[in-house]
């Protein structure tokens, strides 16, 4: 590993690190006696850990993705793993215990739920006149189709019985209190896992509207937004709703991270969604000018969640690789620029790898091994092409979620 890899496998390492809860902050509720943790997502078993450090060992549920390891846990723990992106049978089981959990619980207790990305897969409990094999069939539909994560979100809402406030009406009278990683750009708590907690009411509408601009088919998941919904009354047990983690904390601290060691140093923003290939050539673009004579090391560096339209038969990849072999052909091996693109959990669609490094000899270290950077490109097979040049960051699952991180190098011009 060169030491511009390692300066930015350093600089993905420090993002991670600032997505991390602390039980000395101050975000965290007062919770009576009798009181209640749950924590579901990417980040859960972390931030279990973070609660129980806190609070010491109230009866606790994690629901989690398979590839999250959860040995660090106490045994007490209830502990159930669901299918991510697409829900399975152990996705809704996971929604079967969770809302046995939170049932009969008192206006004298409270529940503290630990929310983090991934949710929404990880839960799923289907309403009237759709099945589980309808949510899976519909969840690979969305990814496939370059939906943004807040559409997708708005249909997964709309067909679940635990999001959109399910899981908040489920534990009345108890007081819910909620505390967040952001996975999604601008850190809507109502998008966050589909707000399973959020005083809000799905939106059939809308849902029906996503599907129409995407072509979705759907006949079984139509009809059912299409039933009249029942009226419910407005929440009252909802308790604090804090996001305690987000991309835009987790660039921060690496401008800061980078500012010490005397990098310039450009946010681009914290929300940028779009297809990737798209969001990479621009980024190429700019950074490919500002290499032009540039006298300084610089940084660019971005998060958010892009799409991937997937056009024909795809092969094995994810939106971060994807991203990344479109920066590599359009730097077009730039002897003074490198990248990384990774999901700070660990898993770049559906795993292992994180995500992958750019570097200058990153096309000709593939092609000395047969591998065509615009054929694996068109075919949505990124990560097979980086797997061939040695670039794929293999982390494991980090046990947060801040979404994508995205950063390029530019190292200084340098004069004789």
């Amino acid at each position: 590993m060169d030491d511009a890899t390692s300066f930015l496998h350093q600089a993905f390492d420090e993002a991670v690190a600032a997505a991390g809860l602390s039980a000395d902050a101050s975000y965290w509720p007062d919770l009576p006696e009798g009181s209640k943790l749950l924590a579901v997502g990417k980040a859960a078993p972390a931030m279990l850990q973070a609660a129980r450090a806190r609070y010491g060992p109230l009866p606790s549920l994690v629901v989690t993705s398979e590839f999250v390891d959860c040995s660090a846990l106490a045994a007490d723990v209830e502990v159930h793993r669901g299918s991510h992106p697409v829900p399975d049978e152990r996705s809704a089981a996971a929604a079967l215990a969770v809302l046995g959990f939170v049932s009969a619980m008192s206006a004298r207790q409270a529940l503290l739920c630990l929310i983090s990305g991934g949710g929404s897969a990880l839960l799923a409990a289907p309403i009237e006149g759709v099945t589980l094999k309808d949510k899976a069939a519909l969840a690979k539909a969305l990814l496939a189709s370059g939906a943004s994560i807040s559409e997708i979100n708005t249909v997964r809402a709309a067909t679940s019985l635990v999001k959109a406030g399910g899981l908040l009406r489920a534990a009345a009278p108890a007081l819910v209190h909620t505390l967040l990683v952001s996975d999604v750009p601008g850190d809507d708590p109502a998008m966050i896992a589909s707000g399973p907690t959020l005083p809000q009411q799905s939106d059939p509408i809308a849902a029906t509207a996503v599907l129409d601009r995407y072509g979705i088919a759907a006949p079984s998941i139509r009809l059912a937004l299409k039933a009249p919904m029942e009226p419910i009354g407005e929440p009252t047990n909802s308790g604090q709703i804090s996001v305690v983690a987000s991309p835009a904390v987790s660039l921060a601290s690496v401008e800061r991270w980078a500012k010490r060691r005397g990098i310039g140093v450009r946010i681009l923003g914290d929300a940028i969604e779009g297809e990737a290939r798209d969001v990479a050539r621009a980024d190429a673009k700019l950074a490919l000018n500002l290499a032009w004579g540039s006298q300084r090391d610089q940084l660019l560096l971005a998060g958010g969640e892009t799409t991937v339209t997937v056009r024909g038969k795809a092969g094995r990849g994810g939106r971060n690789s994807e991203y990344a072999l479109a920066l590599a052909i359009a730097l077009d091996a730039h002897p003074r620029i490198w990248a990384l693109a990774a999901d700070t959990d660990g898993i770049d669609g559906s795993g292992p790898h994180a995500g992958a490094f750019v570097r200058p000899s990153t096309l000709a270290d593939a092609a000395e091994r047969g591998a065509d950077a615009r054929a694996h490109l068109d075919g949505h097979n990124s990560a097979t092409f980086f797997a061939h040049s040695g670039d794929l960051l293999d982390t494991g699952a980090t046990g947060t979620n801040v979404n994508d991180f995205r950063a390029i190098f530019i190292r200084a011009a340098r004069r004789d």
